[in-house]
């Protein structure tokens, strides 16, 4: 079982995806430092918060 961003961004010949109507939805997190921010660090939350939110 995998999450559903996995069947959009790592897609594989041969490999079919299905989802599991009744799974709860799992959680995607990131993890960083705090004490050494990375410049990039700000657009990579606005990037993933868009491409993970549940609109």
């Amino acid at each position: 079982m995998t999450a559903e961003s996995t069947a959009h961004q790592y897609r594989r010949p041969g490999i079919g995806h299905r989802p599991v109507r009744d799974a709860e939805p799992i959680a995607v997190r990131l993890a960083r430092w705090h004490d050494e921010p990375h410049p990039a660090i700000q657009p990579a939350i606005e990037l993933l918060a868009a491409l993970y939110r549940n609109d």
